[in-house]
């Protein structure tokens, strides 16, 4: 077969005016033309078409209309390229037909169609509970949240569409008003629309055809949003009020809730005002960031963290200061036996604490004192949403920082935030002494409630 130059989606666009068949190569083991024709109204119609010559005849499949531009009905180039080379290589290599093998099996479906409800709110469910199936147990708690997000944003606009009838700008349609308004639920719902309807073109649920794509990528989508740039911007983490926080903690150390890792993760995760993804694991990302012993100095009471482990690794090591309660903490970590030899905070199962196991104690002890006649640990500046351990760790050592006039620069050092440009040239100190002062004070504020021998193992 003659090679063929490779056009580019402007050459073509100015070919296709006129009726004929024009190559457009880019594929291997055929060749990819659009064809036009004139209709009876002297129209142009433009299709794709792909062949390839096997055993001496000629095999050729009709791909679909030809698209000039983004938005026009069709396929463009580098689409059409994409799925041509799919057939091509299915076909020489394997000798089967896919496009052939997907309208026997729409056939099929169609026929199934009138037995078993195919729709989005039929299937969603089954991808639920598929999920449960695997046996993941970190993720249990978001399947609740999901069916109710996909009731709340998706269900109203395709329910009752099938999966394979779902186009890229029907997830837009659903996804675009939340710009504006939730860009936080947004993401959500896109995350797990993507991963629906990746495991509606398994071959084994065959509730949308492989060659139909995924509509939920943000490849597809990306051309169909507004610009990030005019998205809302994202809400701040809920924080308990200064005034609770010793509350918290106090109920943190009674009621042997303090013989638990997550408990005592969630103490030295404020202690240290550090970010989660430098205590534990995250259950969706599984990051390697998480404390281990060998950066750990007790008898110096710091805490070093390499670059690399930082969210901002530009900013250099960060060495933390370790308040008498903090080393409290990681010594009654070892004594309970509640960590191993390289990560510092293990579950019961062997694993590195998770960010469920601190959201799950937040809301028991939050629950705990409003049984109790308290109001809970809410944040009455955030719609009074529960607090979080980022929102309290992070913004609350800053709020009370501020309070109590500590030194602007000590407490941005002590967060690992970038210092102001001016004058970092000749100022080459981390005030590692200032800072474990501030610490000290920190780690008495929090605990300020607590029995003396809050530490001690009881037997």
């Amino acid at each position: 077969m003659a090679r063929v130059v490779q056009v580019t989606t402007l050459e073509l666009a100015q070919k296709v005016k006129a009726v004929g068949r024009y190559s457009v190569g880019g594929v291997q083991g055929g060749g990819l033309t659009v064809r036009v024709r004139e209709k009876a109204r002297g129209e142009l119609s433009r299709t794709w078409e792909v062949d390839t010559r096997k055993g001496g005849s000629r095999k050729a499949w009709a791909l679909g209309a030809y698209a000039g531009r983004i938005g026009e009905a069709g396929l463009m180039l580098k689409d059409a390229r994409v799925k041509a080379q799919a057939i091509l290589t299915a076909w020489n290599d394997e000798g089967r037909d896919i496009v052939q093998e997907e309208k026997d099996a729409q056939t099929a479906e169609r026929e199934k169609a009138e037995e078993v409800p195919e729709t989005m709110t039929a299937v969603f469910p089954q991808w639920i509970a598929f999920r449960k199936g695997q046996g993941a147990r970190k993720y249990v708690r978001d399947f609740d949240a999901m069916q109710a997000r996909f009731d709340e944003y998706v269900k109203p606009l395709i329910g009752e569409k099938k999966p394979r009838e779902v186009t890229a700008a029907d997830v837009a349609a659903i996804l675009a008003p939340l710009t504006a308004s939730a860009p936080s639920v947004l993401e959500k719902v896109q995350g797990f629309l993507r991963q629906f309807f990746r495991w509606c073109m398994m071959e084994e649920n065959g509730y949308r055809g492989m060659l139909q794509g995924n509509p939920a990528t943000s490849e597809n989508l990306k051309d169909r949003l507004p610009p990030r740039s005019t998205w809302a911007k994202k809400g701040h983490y809920a924080m308990c009020p200064l005034k609770d926080l010793p509350r918290f903690v106090k109920y943190l150390t009674e009621g042997g809730r303090l013989d638990t890792v997550g408990a005592m993760a969630c103490l030295f995760t404020i202690l240290t005002a550090s970010r989660f993804s430098n205590i534990g694991q995250s259950a969706a990302e599984r990051n390697q960031n998480y404390a281990v012993w060998e950066d750990i100095d007790l008898t110096g009471k710091v805490w070093q963290i390499p670059a690399e482990k930082m969210k901002v690794p530009d900013n250099g090591a960060h060495a933390v200061p370790l308040s008498t309660q903090a080393v409290a903490i990681l010594e009654r970590v070892q004594k309970l036996g509640l960590t191993g030899d390289k990560a510092v905070f293990l579950n019961s199962r062997g694993s590195v604490v998770s960010d469920g196991a601190f959201a799950a104690l937040i809301r028991k002890v939050s629950a705990l004192d409003i049984a109790a006649g308290g109001t809970g640990f809410l944040d009455p500046e955030n719609g009074n949403k529960v607090m979080t351990m980022h929102g309290t760790a992070r913004a609350g050592f800053r709020t009370w920082g501020s309070d109590e006039l500590k030194n602007s620069e000590l407490m941005e050092t002590a967060l690992h935030h970038k210092r102001e440009e001016l004058g970092r040239s000749y100022l080459r100190s981390d005030m590692f002494k200032a800072r474990a002062q501030i610490m000290q004070e920190w780690g008495d504020f929090l605990f300020g409630l607590c029995a003396p021998d809050w530490a001690a193992v009881k037997p």
